[in-house]
């Protein structure tokens, strides 16, 4: 995103406003600048390369560009960095094991862990983030299997010990091994070690022994690189996924296109040249799934091969929730019918909730702070309802939690959009209902008394935040 950012104030003269910014690069809309210069000053950092008037305004300094360095990357110094969490989803651990370990001219050295816990003070995590992040300069490389998630976990409890994080270069390391062993598949850690000869950790096996083997791997990668590199910036290239580009002179729509898509839930449609839809599709996330259709084919498959060549142009739509993206995806299917696509209809003699109660499920947007309620009843009676932080409609929720799920109203005959939409939801439901927040109307004697316990959810967003597992960031 540092890169994003140099990019588009070199193309508009050296300045612009942060407004401008954050709506091209961070798609804010609507917002104050006062949010612009907040997601900024948390994208940038303490970047030496950017500068800002306190205005509104924000800038190049001039000779500041640390990627023109030309200095060789093997006298840099790199942190390789993992982590263990006590539950398989980070967002939901009450403790989790961060460990670096440091290389310095492709020596390993010193291994450094901590463990965080949610309960600790702010000064406690401050002096454990210390710890973990000393001597720490912007000329350090982060060298993990998962970068972002090391990121996101850092800059969690950078927030809570409100520590100040380091601007580091990041670099994949499981990339990085395809790139130089040139495999030809994303390989798994464990891959990597055992084509390198080193031995695996076992399962009960601590952080440190898992970093020491990353350490080793990380300095045999380094001297296995096949060409020159005499620079940090031809190192991260090695660290990227590798791409394999579709002819984008047969689209009506760039690569920069794609790329500059929101991470956020949507829905795309593929049209040909006369306008016809090709294709309808929705995903978590826009910018991941239309790049593995477009900028990182990993190979070729049937239905690739049956929608690029008919694709001219590309709408796509961002939503709330990925269920509103399943929802409007089904929707848009019935209603045009393409070729490709094969879910067109809902067969009721399948649906998996007549023996259930009735569900309601809490999620977050990802669109705003908003939150969604969703109510599903058995008999296919389906209602959405948007939950802002300052203002929520109890009275739409009673009468709808009365209707649906506690009068005799719950037998009355949905429609065929409803029903649809609720056996969606039931579907969607079952298959992520250990990943999202959710009551069932069942555990209480009333809509009053569910309404209560629905209120206590919603009146904690970040609470509800901590809980929800947005996936594939």
């Amino acid at each position: 995103m540092k890169q994003k950012v140099y990019e588009f104030l070199k193309q508009h003269g050296g300045s612009a406003p942060a407004l401008a910014i954050a709506s091209s690069l961070f798609h804010l809309r609507g917002g104050s600048l006062a949010a612009a210069e907040m997601l900024l000053q948390k994208a940038l950092g303490d970047d030496p390369r950017f500068g800002h008037d306190g205005l509104g305004n924000w800038y190049l300094l001039p000779g500041a560009d640390p990627r023109n360095d030309p200095h060789d990357f093997r006298l840099a110094r790199f942190c390789v960095f993992a982590m263990r969490p006590d539950h398989r989803l980070w967002a939901q651990a009450e403790k989790i094991w961060l460990g670096r370990a440091d290389i310095f001219e492709q020596a390993p050295g010193k291994i450094v862990t901590q463990v965080f816990w949610r309960p600790d003070s702010p000064a406690e995590t401050a002096a454990k983030l210390q710890s973990l992040l000393q001597n720490l300069s912007g000329e350090t490389i982060l060298v993990a299997s998962h970068p972002a998630r090391i990121r996101r976990a850092l800059q969690f409890w950078a927030e809570r010990g409100r520590y100040p994080l380091p601007a580091l270069w990041e670099l994949n390391l499981i990339y990085l091994a395809q790139n130089i062993l040139r495999l030809p598949k994303r390989p798994t850690l464990e891959t990597i070690l055992e084509r390198l000869d080193i031995p695996i950790p076992a399962d009960e096996a601590g952080l440190a022994e898992q970093l020491q083997a990353m350490a080793s791997a990380l300095a045999q990668l380094l001297q296995a690189i096949p060409e020159p590199v005499d620079a940090i910036e031809k190192l991260l290239r090695l660290g990227e996924r590798p791409s394999k580009m579709v002819n984008f002179a047969e689209y009506a729509f760039s690569q920069e296109h794609i790329r500059s898509l929101p991470e956020q839930p949507g829905l795309y449609m593929m049209k040909n040249a006369e306008g016809e839809v090709v294709y309808i599709g929705q995903t978590n996330n826009l910018r991941r799934r239309l790049s593995e259709y477009f900028l990182y084919q990993s190979e070729s498959t049937g239905k690739l091969a049956r929608i690029l060549p008919a694709v001219k142009t590309l709408e796509w739509q961002t939503v709330d929730t990925e269920l509103d993206a399943v929802i409007l995806e089904a929707r848009l299917i019935r209603q045009y019918r393409p070729t490709v696509n094969v879910q067109q209809q809902i067969f009721p003699a399948a649906t998996p909730q007549t023996s259930e109660s009735c569900r309601i499920l809490i999620l977050l947007s990802r669109l705003s702070t908003d939150a969604v309620v969703y109510l599903l009843s058995p008999q296919g009676r389906f209602e959405r309802v948007v939950c802002r932080s300052g203002r929520k409609p109890k009275k739409k929720l009673l009468r709808l939690l009365q209707s649906l799920c506690y009068t005799n109203e719950a037998g009355k005959t949905p429609g065929a959009e409803e029903k649809m939409a609720c056996e969606l939801a039931w579907r969607w439901f079952l298959e992520y209902r250990d990943k999202i927040n959710w009551l069932d109307a069942a555990d209480f004697g009333s809509a009053e008394e569910c309404l209560q316990n629905l209120m206590h959810i919603l009146d904690d967003f970040e609470h509800i935040r901590e809980k929800q597992i947005v996936r594939g960031q």
